[in-house]
């Protein structure tokens, strides 16, 4: 048996777009984090600076994921 139809046509296409987000947030995540390791990197405090952008890019994702 498989999965029960979507009520909602607007609900999946939220879901869906929500998704296609998270899949292109997660794709830029290894380059966003190797910039701002860069640029952190500069001033010497990347590795306080690449916590708080993993930390910020997964509350992202999860906000996108719903």
């Amino acid at each position: 048996s498989g999965r029960d139809p979507d009520p909602d046509p607007q609900l999946t296409h939220v879901r869906a777009r929500r998704g296609l987000f998270s899949l292109i947030l997660l794709s830029l995540s290894p380059f966003i984090a190797s910039l701002a390791a860069r640029e952190l990197h500069a001033e010497k405090k990347w590795a306080d600076g690449v916590v708080v952008a993993v930390a910020g890019m997964t509350a992202a994702t999860a906000a996108a994921l719903g």
